[in-house]
């Protein structure tokens, strides 16, 4: 389930350590720019794949070194001022998807995707598929396939 809203704003006002800020933000920017238009669902699997990734070990122990590693989300390789500018119901949203995974127990968020699933692509713009297996494909969300590729 995810947190209150009134909980999210309240949690986005409160102040915390400028790592734990700059933690949020990269997140929720990665569910902005990778699945705003996905809705909730869209940006709960983006989350999911972050997490996944995180947890594998992709990068020292920092959840926007998992986001910002080259080739990895899409987005990050536009530059800052030619990214399109996000409404304010778009970063509540975001970061309503970000604090509901980290700050809830275990258990209380249902994870949609399997805990090994690290990747996943949209088949019709991808500009790569030369590590894209069909087979592996274990989850698919509108124009999304997520995969295990272990």
């Amino acid at each position: 389930m995810l947190l209150e809203m009134a909980l999210v704003k309240a949690l986005m006002d409160f102040p915390h350590d400028p790592e734990v800020d700059a933690m949020h933000k990269c997140m929720a920017e990665n569910l902005i720019y990778e699945a705003a238009d996905q809705g909730v669902i869209g940006q709960r699997l983006v989350m999911e794949v972050m997490l996944n990734r995180l947890k594998a070990g992709y990068t020292p122990e920092d959840v926007c070194n998992v986001v910002y590693a080259p080739y990895q989300f899409s987005w990050t390789s536009t530059p800052k001022e030619k990214r399109r500018a996000y409404t304010e119901a778009e970063k509540l949203q975001a970061y309503q998807v970000v604090f509901s995974y980290l700050y809830q127990e275990e258990g209380q968020i249902e994870y949609l995707l399997p805990r090994n699933t690290r990747h996943y692509l949209n088949v019709k713009t991808a500009t790569d598929l030369s590590w894209y297996d069909p087979t592996k494909v274990v989850y698919q969300y509108k124009d999304h396939k997520f995969l295990v590729l272990d």
